[in-house]
């Protein structure tokens, strides 16, 4: 017999469908399903284009025994799309009487070297759900998130993406059996996959490459029209 408990996996990312958060996401959903569990994916960016269809992400979110967020790292904090989301729920919550206790974990991928990056927004998250009574399961930080293909599946990436599978299936356990996340997958989602000056010289070399094929030149990669300007 299947497990009665529903996740919900809340894509953040304003790229939706096109997004590392959604290659993330889709890999944790099916993991769940794996293990028996009713766990479903929205995006937050479909939700918002109509009142509509807020409203029934409410309800979902209201319904689900556990919510996983999954975004990006916006100027260091949750992108608007997820602030907005939790400001909604939280009205939701005080408007209706829900019955059924909740858990909440967030995974947050950045574009920079180091997960500390992400222990901010993080923590915005956590407050969120002890300002609401959800129980906290912790929350995965991942940086370097410029090594997860958004249009490829999770297991088709190689061995770069070994261990960042792995902790997703650590947390599709913790979530299928009540627990919180381990001490084991919160350690090792933050180690770098790639030392930073390596990360960066890849990154540099593919947005010069993005410029070339763009028709974009050296040149203008590197000017500076400013820098002489009087004051």
């Amino acid at each position: 017999m299947g497990n009665e408990k529903k996740v919900l996996v809340l894509v953040g990312s304003p790229k939706g469908k096109l997004s590392a958060s959604n290659t993330l996401g889709t890999f944790l959903t099916e993991n769940l399903g794996e293990k028996f569990i009713q766990a479903q994916l929205q995006y937050l960016t479909l939700a918002r284009n109509s009142g509509e269809s807020f409203e029934r992400l409410m309800v979902a979110m209201g319904e689900a025994d556990v919510l996983v967020l999954v975004f990006p790292l916006y100027a260091d904090q949750l992108p608007f799309g997820v602030v907005e989301t939790l400001e909604r729920y939280s009205a939701f919550r005080e408007g209706h009487k829900l019955p059924k206790d909740q858990s909440l974990m967030a995974l947050v991928n950045c574009g920079f070297p180091e997960a500390t990056q992400n222990d901010a927004a993080l923590s915005v998250v956590k407050r969120f759900a002890e300002l609401h009574h959800l129980q906290w399961l912790g929350g995965l930080s991942l940086g370097g998130g410029g090594i997860v293909d958004s249009e490829k599946p999770l297991q088709s990436q190689g061995g770069k993406v070994h261990r960042i599978m792995r902790v997703l299936e650590m947390a599709a356990t913790a979530i299928s059996k009540g627990l919180m996340l381990p001490e084991e997958a919160k350690r090792d989602i933050r180690r770098q996959v790639l030392p930073s000056w390596l990360y960066r010289l890849l990154g540099n070399w593919g947005f010069r490459k993005a410029a070339k094929e763009s028709g974009i030149s050296r040149q203008q990669v590197c000017a500076k029209p400013f820098i002489n300007q009087p004051s």
